[in-house]
């Protein structure tokens, strides 16, 4: 698959299952926890941040779309079809597939 990752930084394990985009100053950190998944057709903004607490891991579903400047903090999971806002911080959260989160929402779980 054809992905387009210029001017992100990935690091550690990283797993792309498909088509991947990533706007510029992106981070992608499988350094701590891991792993990180993407899934197939995933969408990402300019200058997301992309981690994991140790012992967990992140999940990105099919067609998942993030908005720019958000922060993915694991453990988390975000189901398919779903769409992040501009400017969102989600932390130990669980996003249903389809679900749509507003701009500049704060989502953290327990």
């Amino acid at each position: 698959p054809h992905n387009t990752l210029r001017e992100v930084r990935v690091i550690g394990r990283v797993e792309l299952r498909g088509r991947i985009e990533a706007g510029s100053a992106t981070s992608i950190r499988g350094d701590e926890g891991f792993p990180l998944i993407f899934g197939r057709n995933v969408s990402i903004g300019k200058g997301v941040v992309f981690h994991s607490l140790k012992h967990s891991s992140v999940k990105i579903g099919d067609g998942v779309r993030i908005g720019d400047f958000s922060v993915v903090h694991g453990p988390i999971e975000i189901g398919e079809g779903a769409i992040i806002g501009r400017g969102c911080i989600l932390l130990r959260a669980e996003i249903e597939g389809g679900r749509v989160v507003g701009d500049d929402s704060i989502i953290i779980g327990g």
